[in-house]
């Protein structure tokens, strides 16, 4: 429920618009009415909010079942087979659906290895032209939807589709079909999340602002993918390494105009991770995320081939990197070729250590590495890193409001905005609470 002073504060508004003083309940004109319910059901409750309202009075039962909007918020379905007194909650569903006609809807598809109920999946078929976003999700570990289901949904008209989550495992084959169900005709899609097993399906790939790709194959079909993805702003890429250091193939550099938001993990045993950079180049790069937490070989870095990626990507304010066996001159050559970075986060990452601290230090007859850093957070580094050297090159780059009001020239470095260290013992920690003290922003856990 929102707060008695929210609803408060709507009431009062709509007083004035509405030219209104006390009233008597039932009186109470239909726009503030509706108003007051839509205050007063909370997302994470509001379908038992919805129908509690709506058996206050009949008046009140009118006014929710006439109102459409206030049955349209994200709905989970449960299309499992077997679920105890099925017709009820079906005849619910079916009473849900049509009283949010005409407008759009966002719904989540729950499903399970007890099979798919055909009527309350019929029931949601017959309102796929006004689907707006549709999930699916699996309740048990390793179970995986059938591809008869996404066939069935490709089928369907999907005029209003803006979101589709497929999920993130790939379709198990229960039935014999020559490719991926074609999804063609989805005039409004935006986003979507799928798992490849080719790089042969079927999508509106080009009207993507937003892509969460699985890939159940060889890494090669994901950069096949990303090629017909010209409108990406954001992408979340998940993929194996390739066996050799280079592409299997020569292909002509994918340049993605928009893309803002780049995460990409990777997994398995193949350990060979930048081909992906040698044929991607993204202007407009603002967020750069590596995660190799789910690789089980020794990960091989090429140093050069990333540079080269820096340079077609010369935006990158953020970068995150999860694991991974980079060397600490890897981590350094990056930070010089990434002039706009603003913001370093590193988790579990031994590749940090006090050579690339001493790297970061700020002296002024040094040009100083990453000029722009001002936010750095430190998860659990495995290397025990030198106390002093540490807060050496954090105090380098830090003054007091004070220091900054007496200095003639610009420092060559911004200031710390934001440090925070987890995982920190002993002297390290000592010298952290140290520096916490003496004002800079650092958080420790």
């Amino acid at each position: 429920m929102q707060s008695k002073a929210d609803i408060g504060r709507f009431i009062e508004d709509s007083d004035s618009e509405l030219g209104i003083s006390s009233l008597a309940i039932d009186s109470i004109p239909i726009e503030l009415l509706v108003g007051i319910f839509k205050l007063s059901i909370h997302d994470n409750t509001h379908v038992e909010g919805v129908f509690r309202i709506s058996q206050v009075c009949s008046h009140w039962r009118q006014a929710t079942h006439n109102t459409p909007c206030l049955w349209t918020r994200p709905l989970r379905v449960d299309l499992r087979k077997g679920r105890p007194s099925q017709g009820v909650y079906l005849d619910g569903l079916s009473s849900w659906l049509g009283r949010s006609v005409p407008l759009p809807v966002n719904l989540t598809l729950l499903l399970g290895s007890s099979g798919i109920s055909e009527r309350i999946l019929e029931e949601i078929l017959k309102i796929s032209p006004r689907w707006q976003c549709l999930r699916l999700r699996v309740a048990e570990v390793l179970w995986r939807p059938p591809l008869s289901l996404a066939s069935l949904l490709a089928e369907c008209r999907l005029d209003s589709l803006e979101k589709l989550d497929l999920g993130r495992e790939a379709f198990s084959k229960d039935i014999n079909l020559p490719a991926f169900p074609h999804f063609d005709n989805l005039p409004r899609l935006k986003s979507l999340t799928i798992c490849i097993e080719s790089s042969v399906v079927c999508m509106p790939w080009a009207q993507l602002t937003y892509l969460r790709l699985e890939c159940d194959s060889p890494p090669d079909d994901a950069l096949d993918t990303l090629a017909q993805c010209a409108n990406l702003a954001v992408a979340s890429i998940h993929i194996s390494g390739w066996e050799s250091g280079e592409l299997t193939a020569h292909r002509d550099i994918i340049t993605l105009t928009n893309l803002d938001t780049l995460f990409l993990a990777f997994s398995g045993l193949n350990k060979y991770v930048t081909p992906f950079f040698g044929c991607l180049a993204a202007p407009a790069l603002a967020t750069l995320t590596l995660d190799f937490s789910s690789m089980y070989s020794d990960m091989q870095w090429t140093r050069a081939c990333f540079v080269d990626f820096q340079l077609r990507a010369p935006n990158i304010t953020r970068l995150k990197i999860y694991f991974g066996d980079l060397t600490p001159e890897d981590l350094t050559t990056a930070l010089q070729h990434a002039p706009s970075l603003a913001e370093l986060e590193l988790k579990y990452c031994s590749f940090f250590d006090d050579a690339v601290v001493s790297a970061l230090y700020c002296e002024d007859v040094v040009k100083p590495l990453a000029p722009c850093l001002h936010y750095l957070v430190l998860h659990l580094i495995p290397k025990v890193l030198t106390a002093d050297i540490l807060a050496g090159m954090l105090a380098s780059r830090w003054w007091t409001d004070s220091e900054l009001a007496t200095r003639l020239d610009l420092p060559a470095v911004a200031r710390w905005t934001y440090l925070k260290f987890t995982g920190f013992r002993g002297q390290l920690w000592d010298r952290m609470a140290d520096l916490q003290r003496e004002g800079l922003p650092i958080r420790l856990r």
